[in-house]
């Protein structure tokens, strides 16, 4: 194990590039205190079905190539713990854990908003936001009625909303890290104690990833040698990506979901007027189109059980979907909104998301979408408990959804977790409430 001058660690073992960089050992937690409001929305771009149009991002994303090589660079060099890194305890009452729940997760010292991401066993992961908006990777654990989170800092990417931020885990606490914006392109995976850069097609650095599985394989795109984009998966964070190709006379493909068999599901695209489709991959990489409503869609999520979760496309936008066995089934958008998402989806096949409009100005209203796998789209409320105000959910475990949400009014968004899900949800009618009313949690600092 070798040192360089930044002070990090270098793993320079025969299987590994010697771009990998990590932490030597995790500094302590230091048990500060958490303050629990003050938190934005913040436009996370290309995000595992953030607050972008359909597939609008496609073409400036492909062009990311010198910029990426340049920040992967930057990154290797400046991905060090920092006083922010020691993180945080969360103490949560055992009481509040009796029913159900909206539970604000813990923010590190100089942070004020954040969104989870991805969630397994006891981990949620996702990003962190100051009053700047730079954007930071977090990691949160729960310890039976503690939640503890840790910062691992902007990964030396201090441009305002970067899109930076953990992208999933799985139940070992490994960790897929990406960025795909005009901020830079970078894909890595964090085992704990390390970080590690993914390569790309080429062997260079414009790779990103956007979701693992239990196994470790990491999938999401990388850039051949002449700048071409197309879905990737990563046996292990150590080896050269596998490509997985478009549809026949489509230009390019990317993956976003991967389930514990190694099937990968995303979309693939056309540079040209065809739409893009919904696709999924066996783990040889035969590609297979899933259905839609005849204007195309994209794929997010899939479970060990084969349901998969996305959106199709409409005239006036996107609608939530899902998928049993190659079946379609449209989950449709609330009254006044416009689109919907199919994010994640449970491992006994309840789906989460999210819904909205785009105007022309102002803040764009989201709300959270819950399906249980039966009966019709049902919602979730934000920490304020006032519909109106913004929810986002990107995964669910057993009955416990994981997103964001707002605090109150025009406020920045926390990192949410709603327990007993079903019991709180309802579905969005004039004067419609929870049947059973939830206990909103702040959580709050304490040392252990």
């Amino acid at each position: 194990m070798l040192v360089d001058a930044s002070g990090l660690a270098s793993d320079l073992s025969p299987t590994a590039p010697a771009r990998t960089v990590g932490y030597a050992a995790p500094p302590a937690w230091d048990g500060s205190d958490v303050h629990c409001c003050n938190s934005l929305a913040t436009v996370h771009r290309d995000l595992r079905g953030g607050a972008t149009t359909t597939r609008e991002t496609d073409m400036s994303r492909r062009q990311i190539s010198v910029l990426a090589a340049v920040a992967s660079v930057a990154v290797m060099m400046a991905v060090a713990p920092d006083a922010r890194a020691a993180g945080v305890r969360a103490d949560i009452t055992a009481g509040a854990q009796r029913g159900p729940t909206i539970t604000a997760l813990p923010l590190p010292p100089g942070e004020t908003s954040g969104d989870i991401i991805s969630a397994a066993g006891p981990w949620a992961v996702g990003l962190l936001t100051d009053d700047a908006l730079h954007q930071h990777v977090a990691i949160w654990r729960s310890e039976g009625t503690r939640w503890s989170v840790r910062d691992l800092g902007d990964f030396g990417i201090s441009s305002p909303n970067s899109g930076l931020s953990a992208t999933g885990v799985n139940a070992r606490g490994q960790v897929a890290i990406g960025i795909n914006t005009g901020a830079g392109m970078g894909g890595w995976m964090f085992d704990g104690a390390t970080v590690h850069q993914l390569v790309d097609f080429a062997g260079g650095t414009d790779a990103y990833a956007r979701a693992i599985n239990a196994n470790g394989e990491i999938v999401g795109e990388a850039l051949d040698e002449t700048g071409n984009d197309f879905a990737a998966v990563w046996r292990h964070w150590w080896s050269p990506p596998m490509a997985l190709a478009p549809t026949a006379g489509f230009d390019g493909s990317y993956a976003q979901g991967v389930d514990s068999r190694g099937e990968v599901v995303g979309g693939s695209f056309s540079n040209g007027p065809a739409p893009t489709l919904p696709v999924v991959w066996g783990r040889d990489g035969t590609p297979r189109i899933l259905p839609d409503l005849g204007m195309g869609g994209d794929l997010f999520d899939r479970n060990d059980l084969g349901r998969t979760v996305g959106q199709v496309f409409t005239a006036s936008g996107s609608e939530a979907a899902v998928w049993d066995h190659g079946r379609l089934r449209d989950l449709g958008v609330f009254s006044d909104d416009t689109f919907s998402r199919a994010i994640g989806v449970g491992e006994t096949g309840e789906v989460v998301g999210f819904a909205g409009t785009r105007p022309s100005s102002g803040i764009p209203l989201r709300q959270l979408v819950f399906w249980p796998g039966f009966g019709p789209t049902r919602s979730l409320l934000p920490l304020d408990l006032d519909w109106q105000d913004n929810a986002y959910a990107h995964a669910i475990v057993g009955d416990t959804v994981f997103g964001t949400s707002m605090a109150s009014h025009g406020t920045k968004e926390r990192p949410t977790v709603w327990t007993h899900a079903f019991a709180q949800s309802f579905v969005p009618r004039a004067n419609a409430r929870p049947a059973t009313a939830p206990r909103v949690v702040f959580a709050s600092a304490g040392a252990r």
